[in-house]
Formats: structure tokens, sequence, C-alpha cells
């Protein structure tokens, strides 16, 4: 009995040392952000009650650090300079945060928005003294077909070009874990400076011709895959559309004929529908 009762009254601190992998570094920063009271506030915490926070990482951000604490679905990010509590940021997330410095004014999170599925990335940085959101996007997607055996991926990255920041996104299509050939595309966004923050320009792209998804489309009919070759179809029928295709251009017609012929079969008993 009195082994079980010391257990009980240390349980806070076994819990904390079990189940979190933070570096006396990190620590000390934690305990610093703590003596805010906002930060405090915005957890519901006492000064150095740490033990009940999810996560806390640090990375190293404009001469000093970002420190990132979770706990629940909110977050906080703060900047420790100087052993000092800074600017900081209140946020809703959806899951374990990943943190990584981009350069050496941004910060990317990362959340699953559930088990194996989308990720989505926030872009932190300091702008006139304030630490601020200033873009987010779906970094990295799955769509599964014919039973998880026809995958549709799509990453998009940041890049630091000459110009500013550029985001860059790439669709590979692959059956059985081997990609289909010819099928991947790309396109790209320049970032641009906006009241919020930074949004998306012009885009350029190359993406997958109408001839060739029409290839892809008849080569998995084939093979019995309606369902993803019934999504190549309409994707080359939405190409020739958004390209001005002439109605009676033998590319478009025969977008528009697999299209026709393939939702047909998948509403036959049998062939599973989207």
């Amino acid at each position: 009995m009195r082994l079980l009762f010391v257990m009980i009254l240390c349980a806070p601190c076994l819990f904390a040392l079990d189940t979190k992998d933070i570096d006396g570094d990190t620590l000390r920063s934690v305990r610093i952000a703590l003596l805010k009271d906002e930060v405090r506030g915005h957890f519901g915490l006492r000064i150095g009650d740490f033990e009940s926070l999810d996560q806390a990482l640090r990375v190293k951000f404009d001469g000093a650090h970002l420190l990132c604490m979770r706990l629940g679905g909110n977050a906080a990010c703060v900047i420790i300079r100087d052993s000092k509590p800074g600017a900081h940021l209140f946020m809703e997330i959806e899951n374990s945060v990943r943190l990584a410095a981009f350069d050496d004014c941004h910060v990317i999170l990362r959340c699953n928005l559930a088990d194996d599925g989308p990720e989505r990335a926030r872009l932190l940085r300091l702008h006139d003294g304030k630490l601020e959101l200033c873009f987010t996007w779906t970094s990295s997607e799955c769509e599964k077909l014919e039973g998880g055996r026809y995958t549709i991926t799509t990453v998009r990255e940041l890049r630091q070009e000459k110009t500013g920041l550029r985001l860059t996104e790439a669709t590979s299509y692959a059956l059985d874990g081997k990609q289909v050939e010819g099928g991947h595309a790309e396109c790209a966004w320049d970032l641009l400076q906006c009241d919020a923050g930074l949004k998306r320009g012009d885009k350029t792209e190359t993406r997958i011709s109408v001839t060739t998804n029409c290839t892809i489309a008849r080569r998995l009919e084939r093979d019995n895959l309606t369902e993803a070759a019934y999504h190549h179809a309409r994707l080359a029928e939405a190409r020739a559309k958004a390209e001005n295709f002439r109605e009676d251009d033998s590319r478009r017609l025969d977008a528009m004929s697999l299209v026709t012929r393939l939702q047909a079969r998948l509403r036959e008993p049998g062939v599973v529908a989207r």
C-alpha cells in the first residue's frame, strides 16, 4: 500500500519523463516562455507547469530560437532571445507538430490532418516585430483508387529562388507501387506579398497531355482498372476544354468517348464507383 501511495504521488513526474523527449535547452525555453501571462493563459497553465504539455520543440530562428508548445489542439510559438520571451503567436492545429527551420527568417510547422491523411504545412515569419502565420498549404496528399492499388500522390514544397519564395507541386501516378509511364505532372507558383501575408501568383505548369491521359486510360481499362481509367479520361476531357480544343478535334472526341464508356461501366453491377 505504501508503495502504491508513493507511485500515485509521483505519477505526474513519471508521466512527464516517460512521454516527453525534451532536451535541457528546450526545457529551459519552455520555462522561460511560460513566464509570459498570455502564454500560460492560452494553455490554462501555471508558471513552471510544463509537465502538462504534449509537445515542446525548438529551432534556430532569426538569430535566436523559436519554441513551439502544443497542448491538445492548441499551439503557442514563442521567440526566445537572450533568455527572454519575445513575440508570440497562438493557433489551433490538427495533430502532433513537426517543426523545421526553412531559412534564417522562416519556420515551417507540419501536421497530419488524420492518420495516414493529408499533411498541412504552415509558414511562420517575424514581420515588423510580430510573429505571424504568413502562408498555409497542403504539403502532401495521396488519393487511392482500385482498392489501394492505384495511387495519386501530390507533394507541394517551398523553394527559395532568387526572385523570392516559390511553391512547387508534383503529382505522380503509380500502380502497385510502380510509377505509370507518362504519369507525372508539375506546376509552380511564385508567392507574392499581400496584406494577409503571402499569396499564390500566376501558375506555371507542365501537365499530362490529353493524348497521354487517354493512352493511360485505355491501358488501365484493358487491365479492368475502370475506376483509375475513368480518372484519367476525365483529366483528358478537362484538359481538352481548358486548352480550347475544337469540338471536332480528334483528341477531344477521344477523351469524351472514353469518359462516356467508362462512366457507363462504373454504373454496371459489381463495378466500384467513386
